[in-house]
């Protein structure tokens, strides 16, 4: 069963919104989905935010968003971060997360970036060893984060 790799569209919220739910099962309650709507266009229309699906016989089973940020050094050249990397939990063990990965990194290749990262939770079983097989490297940088109290 062939993947397919993608930007992200407009109609593809509320498989995304469900992908989310599996990433984080806890979170806050979502805005009103007038508001859903409108993060949501900003983010597909955004020229410097990516959104990336993974469909599996038409059925969105993957998605990943890489930010692409503006920068003053390295010659000028931006730098991305990936966030909210998630397949959907019938779908793991099929390669379909790293086929997304390796995607979203050639799009970050092809924007000139001249790094990427990615921070993920420390506490999930087999993500540092996920990341580490697409090429990312550990202890070259230290990842600090900061929540506001009302995240915490």
């Amino acid at each position: 069963m062939d993947v397919f790799v993608r930007k992200a569209k407009k109609h593809d919220l509320q498989a995304v919104l469900e992908l989310y739910k599996q990433l984080h099962p806890e979170d806050l309650p979502s805005p009103p989905e007038r508001e859903l709507k409108r993060i949501w266009t900003r983010m597909i229309s955004s020229p410097a935010v990516h959104c990336y699906v993974a469909e599996q016989e038409g059925k969105i089973v993957a998605t990943g968003t890489l930010a692409v940020l503006p920068n003053l050094t390295r010659g000028g050249r931006p730098y991305g971060l990936i966030e909210n990397v998630v397949t959907d939990k019938d779908f793991h063990r099929r390669g379909i997360g790293k086929k997304l990965l390796r995607y979203i990194l050639q799009e970050a290749e092809r924007l000139n970036c001249y790094k990427v990262m990615v921070l993920t939770d420390v506490y999930r079983h087999g993500t540092v060893e996920f990341y580490k097989t697409a090429g990312f490297k550990t202890g070259l940088k230290n990842g600090l984060v900061w929540l506001p109290h009302s995240v915490k």
